[in-house]
Formats: structure tokens, C-alpha cells, sequence
């Protein structure tokens, strides 16, 4: 988005105050001007923002001791590995331990090596 289109929609939005109108005769989305004013102004219509990690991500050494207790112990599965980060006082799902395994290709018994 160019200065000049972002100059317009704001003179537009000045005269009539109907940011519907200002955006539509402009061609700038509504969802991108909001976006515009919300980032204070900085930036361009349209820009993407910096990602944020998921409130909910597990830790890169969260995530490095899984795969490393799935190496060490290939028998145990999902709830085996959750109860034994438990006790060491590190909290995460079975659920969330098992989908750490299937994204690194450790998911069944037979992938990490057990019989």
C-alpha cells in the first residue's frame, strides 16, 4: 500500500466519516485499514505482522526431551513419557507428547526401535 491511497482513504474517512464508503471507493478492505490502525500507524495496509508462538507451544527443550526419552526407552509410548516428565516436574499431555513423536516420525513402537 502506497502513501498516497493511504492518504486518500484517510481524507475520505475525514470528509464523510463512513469508513465503509472511504475503503470501498478506495479498493483498501476494511479488515486492512483496521489492521493499519491498530498497528499505531506504522507500516504499510496489508503488511503482515510478525508471528507470535501459540500460547499453548511447548519449549524447544521440552520438545528435544521427549524425542530424547522416546530414543532412550523405545518401548514406552505417549503416557509412559508424560508420567516421567511429571515427576521431574516438567507438565504436558500424553496427547501433546504423542504429537511431538508422529511430527519427528517416532509415533509407534516399531519407528523408534522396540519390539
Amino acid at each position: 500500500m502506497d502513501k498516497e491511497r493511504l492518504a486518500e482513504l484517510e481524507k475520505r474517512i475525514e470528509e464523510s466519516g463512513n469508513v465503509r464508503r472511504a475503503c470501498r471507493e478506495t479498493g483498501i478492505s476494511r479488515s486492512a485499514y483496521y489492521k493499519h490502525i491498530a498497528g499505531s500507524g506504522e507500516g504499510t495496509i496489508g503488511e503482515a505482522k510478525p508471528a507470535r508462538p501459540h500460547p499453548q507451544a511447548i519449549s524447544q527443550a521440552l520438545r528435544d526431551g521427549i524425542l530424547a526419552l522416546s530414543r532412550e526407552f523405545p518401548e514406552w509410548g505417549c503416557d509412559r513419557i508424560a508420567f516421567y516428565l511429571e515427576l521431574r516436574k516438567e507438565r504436558v499431555s500424553a496427547s501433546t507428547v504423542q504429537k511431538v513423536l508422529r511430527r519427528n516420525g517416532l509415533g509407534e513402537k516399531t519407528q523408534r526401535g522396540a519390539r
